[in-house]
């Protein structure tokens, strides 16, 4: 192919089955005609492994019992080294991809992901303090601003329709469900920290991180539930596998998470440090 030829030259053409233009050719080859005509063919290639490819994909995860969702193609696009479905799809019909192993890699976990965030705000406009206070804050006032924690009587989720209630001694805000009947006891003796129609859901998606925390302590009652309690008051952390056991009263295990970024799954190191019968805490490199 790299050999040029001249007007005269005496040549012999070799034919075989299964031979095919390849990309690279377009490298060597003068004419705009030859260029034209191995264009062609390569993009009815392309186009054929691409509906071969995704035949196969389908029938192969039937026989794995597993629907082909959006869900699934994002996690698998990655992992078989391809960067969108339709190069997969061609990888898989030109036989370059083999789905042999898609069951063990359908059961790996991503290590990262975007993912649906809630979250809460204060309105400022409708905040007691008004307009002029919010054009006056500075970054040093919305450092100090009040965490917000969720009530245990009522325990609200995101979504719910929810009021606040300012504790000024700590400097947060405990959120209520709307409807929550501790609310009424609290306006009574506190009306002006009630934060009725200020309090905001916000949801958003982000790019999340899986993360593992190897965890070792004394076992206690309880000690599962108040892991998951810590884990899912920061609706920033979405937990991906629990592996907890126990042996002569006491208990390892680790914890896998998605998180956003290194400062939540240290500041959820932190909490978990402080439950207790916890003795260590540390994040798994593994």
């Amino acid at each position: 192919m790299t050999t040029q030829i001249n007007s005269g030259d005496q040549i012999e053409i070799i034919t075989a089955d299964n031979a095919r233009p390849k990309a690279e050719w377009l490298e060597v080859v003068a004419t705009a005609k030859a260029k034209q005509s191995i264009k062609s063919f390569l993009k009815r290639e392309r186009q054929n492994n691409i509906e071969r490819g995704m035949r196969l994909l389908e029938e192969r995860m039937q026989e794995l019992n597993v629907p082909l969702s959006g869900r699934v193609l994002r996690k698998i696009v990655p992992i078989y080294e391809s960067k969108n479905k339709e190069e997969l799809y061609s990888k898989i019909g030109a036989g370059i991809v083999d789905l042999k192993d898609l069951d063990k890699v359908l059961k790996v976990n991503a290590t990262s992901k975007i993912l649906k965030f809630w979250t809460l705000f204060i309105n400022k406009k409708d905040d007691d303090e008004g307009e002029e206070a919010v054009a006056e804050s500075t970054a040093d006032d919305r450092a100090e601003e009040p965490q917000f924690v969720m009530a245990e009587c009522c325990k609200p989720i995101p979504g719910d329709s929810v009021v606040g209630y300012r504790d000024l001694e700590n400097n947060r805000i405990v959120v209520h469900k709307a409807n929550c009947g501790e609310l009424d006891r609290l306006a009574a003796q506190y009306g002006k920290r009630i934060l009725k129609d200020e309090i905001k859901w916000s949801r958003h998606k982000a790019m999340s991180y899986l993360s593992t925390i190897a965890l070792r302590g004394i076992d206690r009652t309880g000690m599962l539930l108040d892991l998951a309690r810590v884990v899912s008051e920061d609706f920033s952390i979405n937990i991906r596998q629990v592996d907890i056991h126990t042996h002569d009263n006491i208990f390892e295990g680790t914890i896998s998470v998605y998180v956003r970024d290194a400062e939540s799954l240290y500041a959820l190191m932190d909490k978990i440090r402080k439950l207790k019968g916890i003795d260590t805490v540390k994040r798994n490199l593994n």
